[in-house]
């Protein structure tokens, strides 16, 4: 699996190495929320964090969507750095 690039994008979500997070853009440069990639290392904050970003009025479908496609992307390729696949 090839390492994702500083700015890859799922949607209306990107990645932001040098933050170190995944924001999403609410247009106007609005950047919020925002996931820290260290979140991603544990389950329970992982699943806290799409929970609480989707009792947001503006978390559409599409939009969850588009996260979980980017948290899957990272995890995949979290594990074949650690794995060496």
């Amino acid at each position: 699996m090839k390492k994702i690039k500083d700015g890859a994008k799922w949607g209306d979500w990107k990645l932001d190495k040098g933050a170190g997070c995944l924001r999403l853009n609410r247009g106007k440069g609005k950047f919020k929320p925002e996931i820290p990639l260290s979140d991603i290392d544990e389950a329970g904050k992982l699943l806290s964090s799409v929970f609480h970003i989707r009792r947001k009025a503006w978390a559409t479908n599409d939009i969850i969507g588009d996260l979980l496609s980017a948290l899957r992307a990272i995890i995949k390729a979290q594990q074949s750095e650690y794995w060496g696949k």
